[in-house]
């Protein structure tokens, strides 16, 4: 197929500018197109050409019947012409076409025929008498008919052929047979208007069949060069697959060295997140925890003295009993609330885990709905080797879980503690324990329930049925975590509907009593001076009276700047500084300080209401100082003050 010129019209636009519009001849950039079209219509045209010449034959032989009516003294001159010369010129024409080189020469061969059709035609008119000879006009229009619509003959050939049947005709009737005029006039009109008709519709076919294949070689055209473009592209394709594959390796081992960093970059966001947010609850806790702490130094401090004073067994002393016993554990409540705030790694010690669990239900009693009811079956006071912070987070975990579960329909939370012996057949068949004494801790909802198909998931971290902003996944996994490291295991059992229940197995490592009540010991004594700050006015009366209880002289002031004043006056005469940390005008460390540099070997102890360590170079400026943490006891701070005092006389400490 030959390539068609690059252009821009549209086809219909290129083909009428490829032709000329006379001779139908493909012209100027487009000419390599005629030799194309030439080989093209002698294929095509041979289709037609075979039938059209058989029909040739057959018509110009049946025909040979009306001889013997019409002219029969002229039958052997007319079958001659037909029978020998006329119709096996066109069946020899016929059989030629099945020759492989019949197409180059295959127009001028029917063009032959054609004329050689109409010569005879023309001779049969002139061997004829009339009125016979007027009849046989007729079929140089079947000539005509075969030559411009059936034959295929490209338009020029069939013109020339038609144009000269129509000359020889004109010769043979004006000249040869003395045609009469009217007839003459009649038949050369007829011939003249049916060759212009033939003449314009072999115009017309030549016409479309070369718009035909000036299109299709337009569509090869661009479907080579689609073809083109597809093999380009296919070995593009190929070239980069092979590049990409080798490539592959280094690039599959960056992206997964890639995945890890950004897995490591989301952690350390997310423990940044975690910590900054703990951060800021550390730093609005200890906020409170001063205040809070502030007014427990008051409650305990005033008990202790009461309780001096108050007569043994009395109601009002067991009343007070009871009301340093709250403060005692309002104290430590407040410790493991700065712990967790703070997330901090305490060490692992015996925990109480009866008392863990009575702070935890009453700090969540006020946060969660009062449709859901407590209930707590303590029934062991024994001892495990943990962390508080940790044991207090388990149960904030597990209870709000379970207070979640149940927050629309409300429901009961149940608490149960209790102590078994996990024998051997137990440790191996369903918990995985070794033999031995454990605590059992039993949390159990009548919530939702779990959906059996995810709670072999629940503890995988990130894991949570929660929504976007109400969960991390991290809970339950951190829980599983701190129990599998304490040597201990935790079962879960739920049904849909019904509720959930956790059990958590903690091995015992001893037991206690703990009544957390004030008892009155024989504490050191002394009769040193010693100067209190604190702004708290009724800590600073409490603290006081205390020390003066302990034969110690006091000296308290309110404002730590009125403190320092006095101080400087007369620094020798105090032996001890005791201060708050938090103060309005001047802190805690900075009165010390400044104390310190008038009078470098003073003790100082420092009362804080929250475990914020001092500056490094605080303390090393300071030297001689211990920090104290509020709220105070009398038997702690008795301790701690005579301790003190020694360390800076050089003696032994005097405890009772």
């Amino acid at each position: 197929m030959v390539k068609a010129p690059m252009e821009k019209d549209l086809p219909d636009d290129l083909f009428m500018k490829s032709f000329n519009p006379f001779t139908l001849k493909f012209s100027g950039e487009w000419e390599p197109f005629e030799q194309a079209y030439f080989h093209d219509h002698g294929m095509r045209a041979a289709r037609h050409m075979r039938p059209a010449l058989l029909l040739g034959v057959f018509l110009y032989g049946i025909f040979g019947a009306l001889d013997v009516v019409l002219a029969p003294q002229q039958v052997t001159v007319l079958w001659f012409i037909r029978y020998v010369v006329v119709c096996p010129a066109i069946f020899g024409c016929f059989l030629l076409s099945f020759w492989s080189g019949f197409k180059i020469y295959s127009q001028q061969l029917i063009s032959v025929i054609l004329i050689l059709s109409g010569s005879g035609i023309s001779v049969m008119v002139a061997v004829t008498p009339p009125p016979a000879t007027f009849s046989y006009y007729a079929g140089v229009i079947l000539v005509l008919m075969l030559g411009y619509g059936f034959s295929a003959t490209r338009f020029l050939w069939a013109s020339f052929a038609g144009w000269s049947n129509l000359i020889i005709y004109e010769i043979v009737a004006i000249w040869v047979t003395q045609t009469p005029g009217p007839v003459l006039f009649s038949n050369s009109s007829f011939f003249i208007s049916a060759n212009l008709i033939g003449m314009f519709s072999g115009y017309a076919i030549e016409f479309y069949m070369r718009k035909d294949f000036f299109l299709a070689c337009m569509l090869e055209s661009e479907r080579e060069k689609i073809a083109k473009m597809n093999s380009e592209l296919e070995e593009t394709v190929q070239r980069r697959t092979f590049e990409i594959m080798e490539m592959n390796k280094d690039l599959q081992s960056e992206i997964n060295a890639r995945n890890q960093a950004d897995h490591k970059r989301k952690n350390l966001e997310r423990e940044l997140h975690q910590a900054q947010k703990m951060e800021s609850i550390g730093n609005l806790a200890g906020g409170i925890a001063h205040d809070f702490n502030n007014i427990l130094s008051s409650i305990l401090g005033y008990t202790e003295l009461s309780l001096d004073d108050v007569a043994k067994d009395s109601l009002l002393e067991k009343n007070l009993q009871e009301v340093y016993t709250a403060g005692i554990r309002a104290r430590d409540l407040v410790r493991q609330i700065l712990a967790f705030a703070r997330q901090s790694h305490e060490e692992v010690k015996p925990v109480q885990v009866s008392l863990m669990i009575k702070e935890v239900l009453q700090f969540i009693r006020s946060s969660i709905p009062v449709t859901i009811k407590i209930k707590q079956h303590i029934k062991s006071l024994s001892l495990i080797m943990g962390n508080s912070t940790q044991l207090h987070q388990i149960l904030m975990n597990l209870c709000t879980n379970s207070a979640h579960a149940m927050e629309d329909e409300g429901g009961v939370l149940d608490v149960s503690l209790k102590d078994i012996i996990v024998d051997k057949k137990l440790a191996i068949d369903s918990l995985n324990l070794k033999s031995g004494d454990y605590i059992q801790l039993i949390i159990s909802d009548t919530g939702v329930g779990i959906a059996p198909e995810i709670i072999n998931s629940i503890f995988d971290p990130y894991f949570t049925t929660k929504g976007p902003g109400e969960g991390t996944g991290m809970g339950l996994a951190v829980v599983h975590g701190i129990v599998e490291s304490y040597n201990g295991k935790i079962v879960v059992e739920s049904s849909l509907g019904k509720g959930t229940t956790f059990i958590l197995y903690f091995p015992i490592t001893g037991k206690e009593e703990n009544t957390g009540t004030y008892e009155s010991l024989d504490l050191p004594l002394g009769t040193e001076k010693i100067l209190f700050v604190d702004d708290e006015a009724p800590i600073a009366k409490s603290v006081s009276r205390i020390l003066e209880g302990l034969g110690y002289e006091v000296v308290c002031q309110t404002n730590s700047v009125d403190a320092l004043y006095l101080f400087r006056s007369n620094p020798d005469e105090f032996d001890l500084l005791v201060t708050d940390m938090t103060m309005p005008g001047m802190t805690g460390d900075k009165l010390a300080m400044e104390m310190v540099k008038i009078k470098p070997n003073l003790p100082v102890i420092l009362c804080t209401g929250y475990s914020k360590n001092l500056p490094d170079e605080t303390a090393a400026e300071l030297g001689n100082i211990q920090l104290a943490y509020k709220p105070i006891t009398k038997n702690d701070l008795a301790i701690m003050v005579r301790q003190k005092l020694d360390e800076a006389m050089g003696i032994p400490t005097q405890t009772a």
